[in-house]
């Protein structure tokens, strides 16, 4: 397993003084964070099983993706090698995209 998203329960629990175990503010915060992104994840699996087109399944990868990386904007680009350019196949905003190669 990655190491960035494992885990192990003895780096998180940290033995008080006084024998009573307890687990910093900032562990906690950092599970949160990688439990919003498994559900994240979760979500996405499901919508992405359930698209009706390939264009449907892009634009919801791209959604996620956009979600996930905390980004204003998000787009999948393809090479149409009879054109010789470059395109935003799926773009958020519905605008096309096209550059020469």
């Amino acid at each position: 397993m990655s190491s960035e998203f494992y885990l192990d329960y003895s780096e998180l629990v940290r033995e008080n003084p006084d024998g009573s175990k307890s687990i910093r503010s900032r562990d906690v915060k950092l599970l949160v964070k990688r439990l919003n992104k498994l559900a994240l994840l979760v979500t996405a699996s499901r919508s992405m099983m359930t698209a009706s087109g390939l264009e449907q399944l892009l634009s919801d990868i791209l959604k996620h993706v956009k979600e996930v990386m905390t980004s204003d904007k998000a787009s999948m680009w393809l090479i149409d090698h009879g054109k010789k350019e470059v395109h935003s196949a799926v773009t958020l905003d519905g605008t096309e995209i096209r550059v020469p190669l």
